[in-house]
């Protein structure tokens, strides 16, 4: 069973996790009001995890006129980069990914 130990997101849409978020073994609820960016943090752990931008094309609606979500549209704006680390266990083994998405 894959086990999320903890989530750092800086310069990812909105969020601005600049020390790593833990989150506890077992249920996590995350809840908050609209725009709060609940959608944002499980796009961030799912493209740290996986680092695929269909992921995104597949959670929300595309920039007005480009039909397609791009890596640009994961920065933050005003922002050069971002990154995100995903720390997790599975089993009795620990990984981290590190993802750092940086504009041209």
């Amino acid at each position: 069973m894959v086990v999320i130990e903890s989530i750092m997101a800086i310069g990812f849409r909105k969020l601005r996790f600049e020390q790593p978020v833990s989150l506890e073994k077992g249920l996590t609820i995350i809840r908050g009001p609209n725009e709060a960016g609940k959608s944002t943090l499980i796009e961030a752990i799912l493209f740290g995890l996986y680092g695929d931008i269909n992921l995104s094309n597949n959670l929300r609606k595309p920039v007005a006129g480009t039909g397609r979500i791009t890596l640009n549209d994961l920065i933050a704006h005003g922002a050069r980069r971002a990154v995100i680390e995903v720390v997790f266990r599975v089993g009795d083994r620990r990984y981290k990914v590190y993802r750092v998405i940086e504009r041209r």
